[in-house]
């Protein structure tokens, strides 16, 4: 049967948020026999196919293709075709994409997109997704939010060799700091807007939202499994994906903290009010630090106006 008409595939959509164990989460479906995840975890196809900084991603992929016709390995490109294709000709109900999503896929009966960049879609994006890949199923995973604010900013750091060599790590700290650069990465933590986003247009059973602090142990997983329909398989839990490192700074980071607390105070209170006591336990205890913050700022205010 042709992919594109394949009513016997689930997909299951992985839409983030970026930093918050999607990797981990591929490592693990790609290992479960009825799941399978095809040789590039973020296919970003549908952020692709409406945003122009997305699209120009796959010129790496044309450039990574003449390197390896270059040494004599054309054998190995033709998935990296594929996605130039499937970009630039997706056919009629996504024809190109099904067919890379499932090629390979044996017997098994779910197929999983892991992009984190999803969460960032627009509401009528993510409802298309959901009605032209019906029974479709979509995992979100929520992060600390200070955790995976400053997980990413150091990730940005790492991955950009010609930041490294033009600033240091405090420098590119500082940066964020001030509100001069790297904002957009504040976007991935608004967790509330993508909630909103998926809340409005997928019902209770096509939806899963995970704590990462939960993901990492049997019952996280567990969730997973239960919510995909498949047989549970214990994950490797001590085994972190694409762990984000950065220099040591003590007092960069100190002061990156103090900004955080500051700026996703708002983001704090908005999952409180969503989740309450069910909460991580790290999450409490930032909440509790955002709130004594803001006590402090109240009373320095009310000192200088008396």
């Amino acid at each position: 049967m042709h992919a594109a008409l394949d009513n016997s595939v689930t997909y299951c959509f992985g839409i983030g948020a970026q930093k918050a164990g999607t990797t981990w989460l591929a490592s693990y479906l790609r290992k479960h026999p009825d799941v399978h995840v095809p040789d590039v975890k973020e296919m970003h196809y549908f952020d692709a196919l409406s945003d122009p900084t997305a699209r120009r991603a796959y010129g790496k992929i044309a450039d990574k293709i003449a390197t390896l016709k270059a040494e004599g390995r054309e054998d190995e490109t033709s998935f990296l075709k594929g996605l130039i294709e499937m970009i630039d000709a997706p056919g009629e109900d996504h024809a190109v994409y099904r067919r890379l999503m499932t090629e390979g896929r044996g017997t098994a009966a779910i197929v999983a997109d892991i992009t984190p960049s999803y969460a960032l879609l627009s509401k009528d994006d993510l409802a298309r997704m959901a009605s032209e890949f019906p029974g479709s199923k979509f995992i979100y995973i929520l992060r600390d939010p200070i955790d995976r604010t400053r997980s990413q900013l150091k990730m940005l750091y790492k991955n950009r060799p010609e930041a490294r060599a033009d600033q240091s790590y405090e420098a590119f700290v500082d940066g964020f700091v001030s509100g001069k650069a790297h904002q957009g990465i504040l976007a991935r933590t608004r967790y509330d807007e993508a909630l909103d986003k998926i809340e409005a247009v997928l019902p209770d059973d096509r939806r899963l939202v995970l704590f990462y602090e939960e993901l990492f142990s049997d019952a996280g997983v567990g969730k997973v499994c239960t919510f995909l329909g498949i047989p549970f398989k214990a994950g490797a839990y001590g085994k972190m994906v694409h762990a984000a490192t950065a220099p040591k700074n003590t007092e960069a980071d100190a002061r990156l903290t103090d900004a955080l607390v500051t700026r996703l105070a708002p983001i704090y209170e908005q999952m409180d009010k969503r989740y309450g006591e069910a909460l991580p336990e790290t999450w409490k205890a930032a909440l509790a630090t955002v709130r004594h913050s803001k006590r402090q700022g109240t009373d320095g205010l009310a000192q200088q106006e008396r």
